[in-house]
């Protein structure tokens, strides 16, 4: 699960032979594989879970977007954090300055294909949860950014605006 996920870095990428266990058996696991997703999720580990449009993101007007001419994306900001969705397309370039830790993220989402290069750009292969708007702004964009500042509605009002305007 967390390997679909793709939000952790795994250090063992061994996937098992399923053990021969009977159909009862098997529920009772699967049963307690849902326990423990939930008690995770009280935990604040979300590592297993991909991210789910909420139902106030459904509503246009909780998307937020960033766009430049090298960047295009769309997202909104939910309980587990910010959220690009699928599709997004990011800076091929990096800045030098960009910082070491953004960079960093970048290249292991590159090498674990979360963001695939296409043509001009990179492009975001999942829905993925960012921890701030500003981390999703720098690695999209490729140099140290302001979310709040950089993500955007549809009438360009940018996300600062809009948190201190509730």
């Amino acid at each position: 699960m967390a390997s679909k996920a793709k939000k952790c870095k795994l250090e063992n990428g061994n996937s098992p032979t399923l053990p021969a266990l009977s159909e009862s058996d098997i529920a009772d696991m699967e049963s307690f594989l849902e326990n423990m997703i939930l008690i995770y999720g009280v935990l604040g580990i979300s590592v297993f879970e991909t991210p789910k449009l909420e139902k106030n993101s459904e509503d246009s007007s909780a998307l937020l977007y960033l766009k430049t001419s090298n960047s295009d994306a769309t997202g909104f900001e939910s309980s587990d954090g910010f959220v690009v969705l699928k599709g997004a397309k990011a800076n091929l370039a990096e800045i030098p300055s960009i910082h070491p830790s953004h960079k960093d993220f970048r290249t292991w989402m590159v090498a674990d294909e979360l963001l695939t290069k296409s043509t001009d750009a990179y492009v975001l292969a999942q829905d993925y949860t960012f921890t701030s708007p500003s981390k999703a702004a720098s690695i999209l964009l490729g140099r140290n950014a302001n979310g709040r500042v950089e993500w955007k509605n549809k009438d360009g009002k940018t996300l600062k605006d809009i948190q201190e305007n509730i």
